[in-house]
């Protein structure tokens, strides 16, 4: 005897990851369409059930981007009387797609996917279902800027296709104790091809679901191991290794690396929003307007990072040659001769063009949530064997008490109305709101103290 009721499995058009919707065998398609509406709130509110299509197909659940335009056969579910049975079946296919759901074609606007090299799609979230808006401009901007930046022979794109396969590595010292790596910081134009840089010497480089035993003694990876705090502060004197203990980390697991100082290693991209951020606060403006701004431009510099990473894990092959460690690298050494500083070059670019937008903080963070778990996807689908559906992403913020001397009384507190922070209160608490996603900072004792009493509670509670 069969269930009264059968689960069906769902997609919104261009998404990568499906939903489930319990249903009754007798109720029809128009009882479907308000069940999808539902289990979409919010992202649906302003839709009408009725306005939804619904699309027949047996796509299998291989947690990657679904196109409508790629799929055959599909079957348009034009009756909205149909009986669930009647289209569907009693026994739905397992680890499979059902029915794939598209917004309203209005609100459709610009295509969904971005043809960044024959082949390859770099896929962005689908554009907002709201009527036309500063939010679905800015949705249709990023788009844009991405597509340009991504094309199939854009600097970038011929970079970072050339670094994945392997064509791009540190210098080594060639005088000397040879074969060792060379490194210098930001600002810096080279280095004595004797003097190699041991921040760089011997870290892990292939991955494995393991931790090797060698590296079990790095404090930070047995602090991530044992705490189920969203943040993690890491302080020390200057020296201690810090710096070297977060690098291990993310060679062994995939993260973010940001880097406050403009004259150390890492992109130049986060050092370029301070800037931004302190050039917008000269002006007259609240500690609403300067807070707003921040966060936004936050959000934005973390896009920019996953467009790129996600971007690579899209280029063929990449499983072979490209590693946690080899993206570790990337963005602590970008500023590098042989290397490019592609997360400071696209981040100037959305910043660019939509700095001056009207942003809704929402619709911002739709976009980056989709994108998040594009990637999320997309590293389960690759098969990492240090990567899996449960496995949190870390971020680190290396020199950030440089951030806690940003406009000590120009930003308002989470936590509470009466108190202004400094600019890291608006950094920090930004980003590690997504889920799966764990932070770093790496501060001075000093500075620690400082942000701990200047910082407030929206600090101390980021680091519950």
């Amino acid at each position: 005897m069969t269930s009264d009721k059968v689960k069906l499995f769902c997609i919104i058009d261009g998404d990568s990851t499906a939903f489930s919707v319990k249903i009754e065998l007798e109720d029809s398609v128009d009882d479907l369409k308000d069940a999808i509406k539902k289990k979409q709130s919010p992202l649906f509110d302003d839709i009408r059930a009725s306005e939804l299509t619904l699309w027949n197909v047996v796509v299998p659940d291989e947690g990657i981007p679904v196109n409508l335009e790629h799929v055959e056969p599909k079957t348009l579910l034009a009756k909205s009387t149909k009986s669930i049975k009647a289209v569907f079946g009693e026994n739905p296919a397992p680890d499979t797609i059902h029915c794939i759901v598209q917004r309203p074609a209005a609100a459709l606007g610009a295509t969904n996917n971005l043809h960044v090299a024959q082949g390859q799609q770099l896929q962005l979230s689908p554009p907002s279902s709201r009527p036309s808006s500063p939010s679905q401009d800015l949705e249709t901007t990023i788009r844009k800027v991405a597509a340009r930046f991504f094309a199939n022979d854009s600097p970038p794109s011929i970079f970072l296709k050339e670094y994945v396969k392997g064509a791009r590595k540190l210098p080594l010292t060639t005088a000397g104790i040879k074969g060792l790596p060379r490194c210098w910081r930001r600002g810096k134009t080279t280095a004595p091809e004797s003097r190699p840089n041991f921040l760089f010497l011997d870290l892990p480089t292939t991955p494995t679901d393991n931790i090797p035993e060698r590296f079990r003694p790095n404090v930070i990876l047995q602090e991530l191991e044992r705490t189920e705090a969203q943040d993690v502060p890491v302080f020390g004197v200057s020296g201690c290794g810090k710096t070297r203990s977060v690098v291990e980390m993310l060679c062994l697991q995939w993260g973010f690396y940001f880097n406050a100082s403009d004259k150390d290693l890492g992109s130049d991209d986060l050092s370029s929003l301070a800037e931004f951020i302190n050039k917008k606060t000269s002006e007259d403006r609240s500690p609403k307007e300067h807070t707003i701004f921040a966060k936004n431009m936050t959000v934005l510099l973390f896009l920019s990072r996953i467009l790129i990473l996600n971007y690579c894990l899209s280029i063929p092959d990449c499983r072979q040659t490209f590693s946690s460690a080899s993206w570790a690298i990337l963005q602590v050494c970008p500023t590098m001769p042989m290397f490019e500083d592609v997360f400071s070059a696209l981040f100037k670019e959305l910043f660019a063009h939509l700095h001056k937008y009207t942003i809704f903080e929402l619709q911002l963070w739709d976009v980056v949530r989709h994108e998040f778990m594009s990637l999320r996807n997309r590293l389960a689908a690759l098969d990492y064997p240090n990567f899996s559906s449960g496995t949190k992403l870390r971020l680190v913020v290396d020199e950030a008490q440089i951030l806690g001397d940003r406009g000590s009384n120009l930003f308002e507190s989470s936590s509470t109305e009466s108190e202004l922070r400094p600019m890291c209160v608006s950094l920090f608490t930004t980003t590690p709101t997504l889920n799966s996603l764990a932070a770093s900072f790496t501060l001075s004792i000093k500075k620690q103290l400082f942000l701990e009493k200047n910082g407030g509670k929206a600090v101390s509670n980021a680091h519950r």
